[in-house]
């Protein structure tokens, strides 16, 4: 029996220690946004999360939207530097653009186009059938044109009983 035939031509990813990005606490009862730390993924492949979600009441969910930037220095939480990250349902509507083009387009846009409608990707886990119910969920998302991340959650589901949330994360690079 020979060797088995790995390929060597792509480097295995490495993956980072996970380490702390959201402290475990409740969410705010009004559904209210509280932000993560903030973190460096330069050189990253992926961010992974590992969210422990733990709801208080029956149809309890958070809803966690990742932010990214690109700017040289850390940003801080409230710059106007933090975009969401894109999210496209798959649907492609054809349609025909107009208007004019730059000067010295050697191109036009009277065919049809295949228009896509992209989103600010939210995630929402899903609602808990009870509130003994404990939610561990791993999130993976793609950062590589990014180089910092955070994101912001809130109680969705039920905001009268909200639940308590902590984050690890880790990056694959």
């Amino acid at each position: 029996m020979g060797q088995p035939n790995y390929d060597h031509s792509t480097p295995r990813a490495g993956q980072g220690a996970p380490t702390t990005i959201f402290t475990s606490a409740a969410l705010a009862a009004s559904g209210a946004w509280t932000r993560s730390d903030i973190v460096s993924v330069e050189g990253a492949r992926r961010v992974v999360l590992e969210i422990d979600y733990d709801p208080a009441g029956t149809s309890g969910y958070p809803v966690i939207v990742p932010l990214v930037s690109n700017t040289v220095a850390a940003p801080a939480a409230g710059d106007d530097s933090w975009f969401q990250m894109p999210v496209w349902d798959g649907s492609v509507t054809a349609g025909a653009l107009t208007g004019t083009l730059p000067t010295g387009a050697d191109y036009t846009l009277s065919q049809p186009q295949g228009v896509a409608i992209t989103y600010g990707l939210a995630v929402r886990l899903s609602a808990a059938a009870g509130a003994t119910d404990e939610f561990r969920q791993a999130l993976v998302l793609d950062v590589t044109p990014y180089r910092w991340f955070h994101f912001i959650v809130a109680e969705v589901g039920a905001t009268g009983t909200p639940g308590t949330l902590s984050a690890l994360y880790s990056l694959a690079a």
